[in-house]
């Protein structure tokens, strides 16, 4: 069953004009993510790491984000319970291969997924996780691919600056 149900086409004609950008950390300074954040005129960080520590990038630590954000201009949220790419449900695992799909029919799932566009129709919101190049995260392998279902407008941030329009490709099944 699609995650976009009936109901949820109704949803997407409500969602169109949000617009929701992500950005991985990397091994980025604390200051080039808030350069790149004021650049986009972010004002809300919801990180969606399931585990957001580093001992190599201690500056994107979860208690070190609470408590900087302020002072660099934008409000940190944590929602890597709900949003996490490795959730601690193990019903979304094939046995050690997460399951994005079966993450994407969980109730909490759902839910954090209409609150993270409410948050986004009220002010700018990004999404952050630690991979620099979005392809390669959950932010858009299951993240991203459940808001443009949605009719919502996704865009990465990029570390040099340059913003891409996400799109969902289908893998095209081979002819032979």
């Amino acid at each position: 069953m699609s995650f976009v149900s009936r109901s949820g086409r109704k949803c997407m004609k409500e969602n169109n004009g949000a617009k929701i950008y992500t950005i991985g950390h990397s091994n980025n300074s604390l200051e080039h993510l808030t350069k790149l954040l004021k650049e986009n005129n972010v004002n809300v960080l919801l990180d969606v790491r399931s585990h957001p520590y580093s001992r190599f990038v201690p500056q994107f630590n979860r208690e070190n984000l609470e408590r900087e954000s302020k002072q660099l201009g934008f409000e940190y949220k944590f929602a890597g319970d709900y949003l996490g790419g490795k959730p601690e449900d193990k019903s979304c695992y094939d046995g050690n291969e997460v399951n994005y799909d079966k993450i994407a029919e969980k109730d909490y799932y759902k839910k954090a997924i209409k609150r993270l566009i409410e948050i986004s129709q009220e002010t700018v919101t990004a999404i952050l996780c630690s991979e620099e190049n979005p392809h390669a995260c959950h932010r858009h392998k299951l993240i991203a691919k459940t808001l443009l279902d949605m009719g919502v407008e996704v865009l990465h941030i990029r570390h040099n600056g340059k913003v891409e329009k996400a799109e969902i490709v289908d893998k095209q099944l081979p002819l032979f």
